[in-house]
């Protein structure tokens, strides 16, 4: 008959089962702690990145800037060289006089 009852629990029994609990439980802490650590670097990656987005719109609206302003900048010089040309700064008068005009 004493093979048929199960073996009395003695005190270290339980004490070990209360530090298996223990050790358990810290683990668990550990990963919690963990994943809010995680969660909150996720976070902070998509703020960065968002940031990194506007940052990387202003950088490219200032490019665009700088060569629409580069490009209009030629554009004016042409064209006011044309300009002169034309007669706007006096230098078509020549052409516009006579041979005789300009003899006298």
């Amino acid at each position: 008959m004493s093979n048929d009852q199960p073996p009395v629990a003695t005190v270290t029994d339980g004490a070990q089962y209360v530090q298996l609990f223990q050790k358990a439980h810290q683990k668990i802490v550990t990963l919690d702690r963990l994943e809010e650590q995680v969660a909150q670097l996720l976070a902070k990656r998509e703020e960065l990145q968002d940031e990194l987005k506007e940052l990387q719109a202003q950088i490219n609206e200032e490019l665009e800037a700088r060569i629409r302003s580069g490009i209009e900048s030629p554009a004016r010089a042409l064209s006011a060289i044309a300009g002169s040309v034309t007669g706007r700064n006096g230098a078509e008068r020549f052409g516009s006089q006579s041979l005789t005009g300009l003899a006298q």
